[in-house]
């Protein structure tokens, strides 16, 4: 089917989740196309006759101990199914024997339990009698009776644990079977549309009966045995589980209101993280051409939702911080933005660029589903990162320039009026609060529940004088019409607009790197309190704790190291569990354990004896040669690949009619290869109807075997067959023949690999054997099995795609991330940590019993664009941020964007947990692993990467070249340093005892040490230099009070004396003060 979805062409239809260069999947699909091509007969055949759509009823008993055979349990039984019989079209859709006469009897037991049993003519629109069940059920001790009779029998309707002697049991079913064609059509294969809808029409009214026994609660009864009641509890479970996506969308709608305090920004923020969806189909459908749409696909919804959230958070945590960037970016808002807009897009682009690339290697699965869920959410997350650059951007500065002033409670919160009009918002005078950012120009601010005090004057910061005197409003007036006029002639001239934007970012560069301390000097002088000292009192609660709190934990010299150990040896652990990782030993579950469907397919294939119905059938034909599937699109349902036959087939001859009579036969001796109780063959079916006398049919080139083979398949007897015979449109002979063998196999939902793969093997063998001993015409059989061989490959595709999807994933982030920061060391410890998280998760997984499976592997393949977010926002900020120390750097990068990463990890935690309320097991465990993924990225993130950085994480952007990154640098000594004298010496050892103490500090603390230490240099000189002054004042007047008490004797000679001291003076001063400058400028 071909559905429209909008304006774009897409199919819904299910895909075979097969790999299309596989031979058990090309088999499949040639066999397939074998039947389509049949031309269906349009003979008409009785009505109701042919049977089919087993509807089938469990009872089980409430307790291990109770028995179902109690007569009060008999009693409800029977009234049910009664109930059942006696429904208005009961007779439309049953089985008719006798001539047409009267519906089948139901696999029963009741009829031989009751009593008075009568045949009853019912009511018009009743067309047939119904008859067998009684009116009262025996006394217990003759059904004890009758059930041991009726076990020796058949067991098919009694449950494992039946006791013969006892005659009790906790388990037993009947089956009601339903008739083809309905009455108006001519056989089963007219207008099957109608009459599928109508058959499930009909099941829906039985189902709705026996629901009304369930609730009496006298013991459990499980409905099941044909796909339309598997379809319907799906569709009701899917409707659901697409709600929880609402809850999801409300979550993150909420959760980004509360962090970012505007409704605004968080409505408009979710409706382009919405709008990416449709966008993305466009892509996904236009770009690349995909024309199927997956039922995997609205997973891809889920992840989209964080990933949008998580940029919205790093988008507006830079933008907040834009406000402590100095005064060349805080004076207008177009310098905040061209300061925050390269900062946020580049984090972004780096993770998105992971993200989407390790869902683009999903895209090379060949499994189809899987490879359009990949190809949709790289789509969706490109998609959701141009609008972050492009649409938010525009979002927040609406919101900055006419909504967030209104979050002052006073009426000052709007832009002040002067005379002549009223200052712009950028004005400094408009500026009331650089941590709330808010347009006021009082001397306070109410943002929300916090007042701050106007605590950065970014005049005085400049160097101007105080912007509330008159004067100075007069002279902002006057720059301000300069201003106008300025810019007014440099939109004229788009080389001075150019040269406004290098200078604009020249400036923002300079207040990053204004001093060797770079941005970290800046942060810290912007933080000070009213007494000149560093405080972070004025951050708020969360960046404070992460800055101060956090980070000093993470870096201490002991913790680190510790922190570093345990997530090693964890790592080591599930590598273990890694190791030991395999397809899927037991059945998938898709199902909870509380609905109909799991709890009717578990007792099938726990409580029963292998029986016929849903049981696995294999197909061996003859007559195909290949299916080509070349210069196909598998992304496209509607190119499906082209049927060769096989020329050399050929059932005319004798002997070859024999031979298949013959792998029949070896089918059914075979042990446990088919069920011989219930498998039928055609060429021996077609035997008894041509009669003995006359076969094998001979053929001389008359076509006598396919006229005799059409009047067979057109027959009562033999038109069960006539969907597995097709003829040759030119010469009309038998072109492709095929007989099923049931095989005592249960078909239930995600058959393990371990249990197909022993029947596999089976019949593998056995058909390597039929065309190894076939004669010419019969020596290319193939054998089919309606998907379930095919499901084996897929299985073991799962595997090989989740470990090449992690690995190469991986892969991508270590050279996306070390391209981005250009720092090998980074990247090399990102690769480590996001490594480990994979590990971890997969090995996690494993403990908790999970095995691979379709979900577990889909899963696995995207886990590393899903946990690479916050190490690379981590990496990447403590690559940005430039401080003289790793303890400082790794402070600068926690503030920066940890409280970003937080806020993204609550938002995905919480988004993923409305996933946890979903029926389906495959949406369950979706949004448990995303819990266990992003909850190891998290811990992974803070704390193993940030205390590896403490270790071994460059001090600079050239550490990149450097060998010894892990160890100190080891100071150089001054080769050309003057020898000092004894007042110099002792200054070195004090300079150098400093030193000794700074080293054996906390290394968190070195730079306010180094500050004291250079403030007491500066003391020191100062009070050397004032000591040398009055020093010298003392020694001019000892030389005048010399020079006048010997001038009348040797004035020259005591002249020249004064003279000689007084330059040795000045050339001691000066050298000791050279020295001191030089150890100085050393140490620093």
């Amino acid at each position: 089917m071909i559905s429209t979805i909008g304006y774009l062409d897409l199919s819904l239809e299910a895909s075979t989740w097969g790999d299309p260069n596989d031979e058990r999947t090309l088999r499949d699909l040639a066999f397939n196309a074998a039947q389509e091509n049949i031309e269906k007969s349009d003979v008409a055949i009785d009505q109701q006759s042919v049977s089919t759509y087993p509807l089938m009823l469990i009872y089980e008993a409430l307790d291990e101990d109770s028995n179902i055979f109690d007569v009060e349990n008999l009693k409800l039984i029977n009234e049910l199914e009664k109930k059942i019989i006696s429904q208005k079209n009961y007779s439309y859709h049953c089985v008719l024997v006798a001539n047409g006469t009267q519906c089948s009897d139901v696999l029963s037991l009741l009829p031989d339990l009751t009593t008075n049993q009568k045949t009853e003519e019912p009511d018009e629109p009743y067309e047939y009698p119904l008859f067998q069940y009684g009116e009262d059920v025996k006394e217990q001790s003759q059904v004890d009776s009758e059930l041991t009779s009726l076990y020796n029998i058949s067991t098919m309707q009694f449950g494992k644990n039946f006791d013969t002697e006892k005659a009790e049991g906790r388990y037993y079913r009947s089956i009601f079977y339903s008739g083809l064609p309905l009455e108006g059509y001519k056989n089963e294969y007219d207008n099957t549309t109608d009459q599928n809808s109508n058959y499930e029409e009909w099941t829906g009214d039985i189902i709705s009966i026996v629901k009304e026994y369930i609730e009496e609660g006298k013991f459990n009864i499980y409905y099941g045995g044909t796909v339309y009641v598997i379809l319907d509890e799906l569709y009701s479970m899917l409707n659901h589980d697409y709600m929880m996506l609402a809850f999801s969308f409300v979550y993150v709608l909420v959760y980004l209101w509360v962090m970012t305090k505007s409704g605004f920004l968080a409505a408009w923020g979710m409706f382009h993280i919405v709008l990416s969806m449709p966008l993305a189909l466009l892509i996904y459908n236009s770009v690349f051409s995909v024309k199927f749409f997956s039922s995997v696909n609205p997973a891809a919804m889920y992840i989209i939702f964080a990933i949008g959230a998580d940029d919205i958070f790093i988008f507006i945590n830079t933008w907040n911080h834009s406000r402590l960037a100095g005064p060349d970016v805080i004076k207008s808002l177009k310098t905040r933005m061209m300061w925050t807009y390269p900062k946020a897009s580049k984090a972004m682009f780096i993770t998105s660029v992971t993200t989407a690339w390790a869902f683009f290697l999903t895209a090379l699965s060949p499994i189809v589903d899987i490879s359009v869920f990949g190809i949709f959410a790289a789509s969706l997350v490109i998609v959701n990162y141009l609008f972050v650059i492009t649409w938010f951007p525009a979002i927040l500065i609406l919101y900055e320039k006419y909504y967030s002033h209104h979050h002052c409670c006073c009426s000052c919160a709007f832009p002040r009026k002067i005379p002549g009009g009223f200052l712009p918002y950028e004005s400094e005078q408009n500026i009331c609060c650089a941590q709330c950012g808010t347009a006021c120009h009082c001397s306070c601010c109410n943002c929300f529940k916090t007042k701050h005090k106007l605590d950065v004057d970014w005049g005085n910061v400049d160097g101007e004088k105080d912007s509330n005197s008159n004067s100075d409003d007069t002279k902002n007036r006057k720059n301000r019409k300069k201003k106008k006029k300025k810019k007014k002639l440099q939109r004229d001239s788009n080389s001075e607009q150019d040269q406004e934007l290098n200078s604009s970012s020249e400036s923002f560069e300079n207040a990053d790197n204004n001093n060797k301390g770079g941005q970290d000097e800046l942060f810290q002088s912007l933080l000070q309190d009213e007494h000149g000292e560093f405080s972070v009192t004025k951050l708020k609660f969360l960046d404070r704790f992460l800055y101060a709190k956090l980070s000093p934990f993470l870096s201490h010299r002991i913790i680190k190291w510790v922190l570093v150990i345990i997530f090693t040896v964890l790592t080591i652990v599930m590598i273990t569990q890694v190791a030991s990782i395999e397809p899927a030993t037991e059945s998938s579950q898709s199902f909870p354990d509380w609905s109909n469907t799991e709890k009717f397919t578990s007792s099938l294939v726990n409580d029963f004896e292998s029986n016929d119905v849903n049981a696995a059938v294999v197909y061996l034909y003859w007559g195909l040669d290949s299916f080509d599937m070349t210069g196909v699109n598998t992304h496209h349902p509607e190119e499906t690949g082209t049927l060769v036959y096989d020329k050399k087939f050929d059932l005319t001859p004798a002997k070859n009619q024999e031979y298949f009579i013959t792998v029949c036969d070896d089918a059914f001796a075979e042990e446990g290869l088919v069920d011989p109780e219930y498998t039928q063959c055609l060429m021996k079916d077609f035997k008894t109807w041509v009669g003995e006398e006359k076969f094998p049919v001979e053929d001389d080139g008359n076509n006598e075997l396919a006229n005799l083979m059409k009047n067979f398949t057109n027959s009562q007897d033999g038109f069960k067959y006539v969907q597995y015979i097709d003829y040759s449109e030119d010469s009309g002979d038998i072109r492709f023949i095929a007989t099923p063998f049931q095989i005592p196999l249960t078909i239930e939902s995600n058959l393990a690999h371990s249990k197909i793969e022993t029947e596999y093997d089976k019949w593998y063998d056995f058909w390597g054997d039929v065309n190894k001993n076939a004669p010419d015409g019969m020596d290319k059989s193939m054998f089919s099995a309606d998907g379930m061989f095919v499901w084996m490959r897929s299985q073991e595709i799962f595997v090989e795609s989740a470990i090449f999807g992690a690995i190469a994933s991986v892969i991508v982030a270590l050279f996306v991330i070390t391209v981005a920061t250009r720092n090998l060391i980074i990247g090399a410890l990102s690769f480590i940590t996001i490594s480990s998280i994979v590990v971890s998760t997969i090995g996690l997984m494993k403990v908790m019993g999970w095995e691979l499976g379709v979900i577990e592997s889909v899963a696995i393949t995207v886990l590393a664009g899903l946990t690479v977010d916050y190490v690379v926002h981590l990496a990447h900020a403590y690559h940005e941020y430039q401080a003289k120390t790793r303890e400082k750097k790794m402070q600068g990068a926690m503030y920066l964007v940890g409280s970003s990463v937080i806020s993204g990890f609550i938002t995905t935690l919480g988004s993923s947990l409305p996933l946890l309320s979903c029926y389906l097991i495959t949406m369950f465990k979706f949004g448990i692993f995303m819990i266990i993924s992003l909850g190891l990225s998290f811990l992974y993130a803070f704390f193993f990467f940030m205390p590896l950085l403490a270790i071994c994480g460059p001090r600079n952007h050239t550490d990149l070249r450097e060998g010894n990154f892990c160890r100190k640098k080891k100071k150089k000594k001054n080769k050309n340093a003057f020898p000092l004298d004894s007042d110099s010496i002792e200054s070195e050892n004090s300079l150098q005892n400093s030193s000794d103490d700074i080293e054996l500090s906390n290394e968190g603390e070195e730079e306010r040490i180094e500050e004291k230490r250079v403030k007491k240099k500066e003391k020191k000189e100062k009070k050397e230099k004032k000591e040398k002054k009055e020093k010298k004042v003392e020694k001019e007047k000892e030389n005048k009070k010399l020079a006048s008490s010997s001038s009348s004797s040797s004035p020259l000679s005591s002249s020249s004396s004064s003279s000689s001291t007084d330059i040795a003076s000045i050339a001691s001063s000066n050298n000791l003060e050279n020295q001191l400058h030089q150890k100085i400028d050393d140490d620093l």
